[in-house]
This record gives structure tokens, sequence and C-alpha cells, in this order.
């Protein structure tokens, strides 16, 4: 049911006749904040348009489900943000079906989406027995079935000191065996972190390791966790549980 799309930060979900792309975290006028300070930031939005209309023509989806950070500023909306988000999803529209689950970044973002984007409960949405939000909430409680749990939010990076890949995107896999999410059974679950679509934060420094797990999924799983796999953009294996702790 899942294919990551290797190298870029996005990944395909097939259910029955349908098939999903999945990416997270634009923050889209991020870099308003930078420039505020002096410091010079091309806008990332043209770059991560082409690469999601290549992406789009290559996989043909149904839908693209964006997880939520769709703009970058929390309550308010920038100059740059009520240009370049309408924009956005106004020429991908044009292609596919949009769906966006918002994120803890996307206050007010409903008066940003053309009005043929649909946007969802930030609690999540569920696809058979897949769950997938933003990450900053828990889970909607109705949802039953579950075994898999898609992410953004935590923007995961590669932490290994001395490491030459320290600093770089990647993408985190954690399984755990749980009753934290769904009740007294404890039932196996596999959580999938995918990481920031824009991939400029994380060359600007914006993307940093946090010393306080800012996830709840995270947060109630984590000492159930029981096999990991941190894999970069490219597919390749840097890390598993025994890197858990440098990672989310």
């Amino acid at each position: 049911m899942i294919k990551i799309l290797y190298p870029e930060p996005a990944l395909i979900l097939n259910n029955e006749n349908e098939k999903y792309i999945v990416i997270s975290d634009l923050h889209i006028g991020f870099e308003e904040r930078f420039n505020k300070q002096g410091i010079s930031i091309q806008s990332s939005t043209e770059k991560m348009q082409e690469v999601l209309i290549r992406l789009i023509e290559q996989e043909k989806p149904n839908k693209v489900i964006v997880l939520g950070d769709v703009k970058d500023s929390i309550s308010s909306m920038t100059k740059s943000e009520r240009i370049q988000v309408p924009k956005f999803f106004r020429e991908i529209s044009k292609l596919v079906d949009i769906l966006v689950v918002p994120g803890n970044h996307d206050g007010n973002i409903r008066y940003l989406l053309p009005e043929k984007i649909e946007l969802a409960d930030s609690r999540g949405i569920k696809i058979n027995s897949t769950a997938l939000l933003h990450g900053h909430t828990n889970i909607n409680e109705t949802f039953e079935g579950i075994n898999r749990v898609i992410i953004g939010h935590l923007h995961p990076i590669y932490n290994q000191q001395d490491s030459p890949l320290s600093g770089y995107q990647i993408w985190s896999i954690l399984k755990a065996k749980t009753d934290a999410l769904f009740g007294n059974k404890k039932e196996e679950l596999e959580i999938i972190t995918v990481p920031s679509f824009n991939k400029e934060l994380t060359a600007s420094g914006f993307s940093v390791h946090r010393k306080r797990n800012i996830c709840p999924i995270i947060r109630k799983t984590r000492e159930d966790i029981n096999e990991a796999v941190f894999l970069t953009l490219e597919g390749d294996i840097i890390g598993d549980i025994n890197s858990l702790s440098e990672i989310i």
C-alpha cells in the first residue's frame, strides 16, 4: 500500500482503486521571517510546485493529501502567504483533487485555500486501516482498525554527532506494539513520519533537533517502540532503533 517516492519527501498510498500522493510541511512563506531580519532567501514555493507537478504527472494519483503546515505563520497571515498559498493550490488543483489536513501553523487557512480544496479535521482522516494527520494533535478517537499512522510535523533530520549526514532530512519508520492510542488491546502499529516537502527548511537551519517531543502520538507510544528504521531521501538506511534518541 505504501511507496516512498525517492528522492523526494513524498509517498504514495494505494487503497483499492485509489492512489494518493502524501506530502507534509510546505511552510509556504517561511522566508519572510528571515527577510525581515536582513537575510535574503528566495521563495521556495515555485520549486515545490514544480516538484509536485512532476510527481503528479509521473504517478497520476486520484488525490494529493497535504498533512498540514501549509503556511508558516501560526495564527496570522503574512503578505507572502496571502499571495503564494492561493497561487500554489490553484495551479496544483488544475491537475488533481487536493485534501488538506491542517497543522499547527494553519490558523485561518480556509481563507487562503481556493474553494475546491477539501479541508479535513485536524485530528486526521482514515483511509482503510491508515490514519493520516499532521501530528500535533491526538488521532480522532472514533477511528477503528488502524494499523498505520502517517504524520508530518517533526521535520525529521539525522543528528548523529560527527556524521557527514548530520542535518540531512530523513524518513522515520517506527513499529510499536501498543495500547496507548486505541484502547486496551495491544496492537502492532506502524508510524511513518514524512519529511518536510519544503527542502529549504533544513538548508536554512529551520529544522533542528528538539529536546522536547512535540508529537503526542510519539510521546504515547515511545516506550512501546520495538523496531525503527531511518532512511535518507535517496533511500539509504542510516539508522535503526539504536538511533531513536538522536532523531525522535
